[in-house]
């Protein structure tokens, strides 16, 4: 069976009254590679606003990673 990896981030956690100790910050390849040493080896699997899933389907394919192995849904209005 495949690994399964999951890294949470929060882009501004300074208003938050729960204490953040995990990774902050826009997700780029920097992030991913601090990971992952293949960008080009998982699948990936993206979900959010419209702009933030374009944007990860963006950075993946400029990373090398083939189109199939990305899977997005993109919801807004929350």
């Amino acid at each position: 069976m495949p690994q399964v990896y999951t890294r949470p981030t929060v882009t501004n956690s300074a208003g938050s009254e729960i204490a953040w100790n995990g990774e902050t910050g826009y997700i780029n390849r920097e992030m991913l590679a601090k990971f992952v040493s293949d960008l080009t080896q998982p699948i990936y699997y993206t979900a959010g606003p419209p702009g933030l899933v374009a944007a990860m389907k963006d950075m993946l394919s400029e990373a090398g990673v083939d189109d199939g192995d990305v899977n997005s849904e993109d919801f807004s209005g929350y």
